[in-house]
């Protein structure tokens, strides 16, 4: 028995169009970390841009860390520890809004 896969081929614009409309609904906090020296980040803020959503761009420069320096993959030392600095301060201002309540259990 042969099960059959119908594969659909993803075009980048349906990957945009997807990754957008995800941003649109998730309702938590995001940190969005883009390294400089990375087309596909370049790529990721240009198709945000266009998309030409105020509200979305407003909630994404908001936690938004650019670490110029830094290749796809943040294999440098220096660009890792940059990264991981903006992911614990991302980390403890996320604590600081917590409702006084929930940080006490």
């Amino acid at each position: 028995f042969r099960q059959r896969r119908i594969a659909r081929r993803i075009t980048s614009a349906d990957f945009i169009t997807q990754t957008l409309d995800g941003l649109r609904r998730f309702p938590g906090a995001l940190l969005m970390i883009l390294s400089g020296r990375d087309l596909v980040a370049k790529e990721f803020i240009d198709a945000i841009e266009q998309a030409g959503d105020s509200v979305l761009l407003a909630h994404l420069k908001q936690w938004r860390q650019d670490i110029f320096d830094a290749d796809h993959t943040f294999s440098a030392f220096d660009a890792q520890v940059k990264m991981e600095a903006a992911v614990l301060i991302w980390l403890q201002q996320m604590e600081k809004k917590k409702p006084s309540k929930a940080r006490a259990e």
